[in-house]
């Protein structure tokens, strides 16, 4: 399975965080390359095709998210 919604929360915090920008993204053929994915990304009407994330980067996002709805005992 490939994490699409993952990446999709990862670009819209980096666009909102870095560029200031609260755009509705969508992913397209997503592939996995490895220790990568790439996908054709769509910001409106506009494709930006080649696009790439890290896996290291997509664990690192996801890791404070996971703290934050872990249940401690």
């Amino acid at each position: 399975m490939l994490p699409e919604p993952l990446i999709v929360r990862y670009l819209e915090n980096h666009y909102a965080k870095y560029f200031d920008r609260h755009e509705p993204l969508k992913i397209t053929q997503l592939k996995d390359k490895g220790y990568y994915y790439e996908f054709n990304l769509w910001r409106g009407k506009v494709v930006t095709i080649g696009e790439s994330v890290t896996k290291v980067d997509l664990m690192l996002y996801q890791r404070p998210i996971e703290e934050e709805f872990s249940i401690t005992e």
